[in-house]
């Protein structure tokens, strides 16, 4: 399991270096983390956060 959520964690950080970022990718990557069964508010905040902007995303991303 942590070798998934290190996998899935450099990846979306990876992305977030990479011009353009799209920041529904954070938002698919807590659903997976969620699926991995960690469990944090941030993430599950996170997860319902399809239609806010990049600031927004990013602050639950890194509280997570």
């Amino acid at each position: 399991m942590q070798d998934v959520f290190r996998e899935l964690t450099i990846t979306v950080l990876a992305k977030r270096f990479i011009s353009p970022f799209e920041s529904s990718d954070l938002v698919k990557w807590s659903i997976e983390i969620l699926k991995l069964e960690v469990e944090c508010t941030d993430l599950y905040i996170l997860t319902g956060l399809d239609h806010e902007n990049t600031f927004v995303r990013e602050k639950y991303f890194l509280r997570s």
